[in-house]
């Protein structure tokens, strides 16, 4: 695993444990996530991810009884492009389904009312577990 790959996997866990690293700059904190998202989509040269924001992680519900989805890490790049980390230590025997609701739930949020679909943005999701998925 690379540098980046480790300090990136700390920083999520600690996100994904409700700790905010709030000792870590902002800078220091797009610096390891841009080394990680490179390397882990094999972004080189010019394709590389140079700018990105970080999103509000939680999605508020669409109805009263909706589900709330509470997301890990989400980022936007300055494309519109956007990237959702997952990092599940305790296997809930769900990730499939999991997945694919926020993948969904993502992609749809990316155009508002009146939007043609063609501006739907891509939306890639990353999931680190800690146990055998099949999807």
């Amino acid at each position: 695993m690379s540098n980046s790959c480790s300090s990136f996997f700390c920083f999520v866990t600690s996100l994904n444990c409700h700790k905010k690293p709030s000792n870590l700059p902002l800078t220091k904190i797009q610096h390891i996530t841009f080394a990680f998202l490179n390397d882990l989509l094999g972004k080189k040269d010019e394709d590389r991810i140079t700018d990105l924001t970080f999103e509000n992680s939680e999605a508020v519900k669409d109805s009263e009884d909706g589900k709330t989805i509470r997301l890990d890490l989400l980022v936007n790049k300055a494309i519109g492009e956007r990237i959702n980390v997952e990092v599940e230590v305790i296997n809930q025997h769900d990730m499939p389904e999991r997945i694919l609701y926020y993948r969904a739930k993502l992609y749809a949020s990316s155009i508002y009312s009146g939007q043609p679909y063609i501006m739907l943005k891509p939306t890639i999701m990353i999931s680190i577990l800690n146990s055998m998925c099949l999807i």
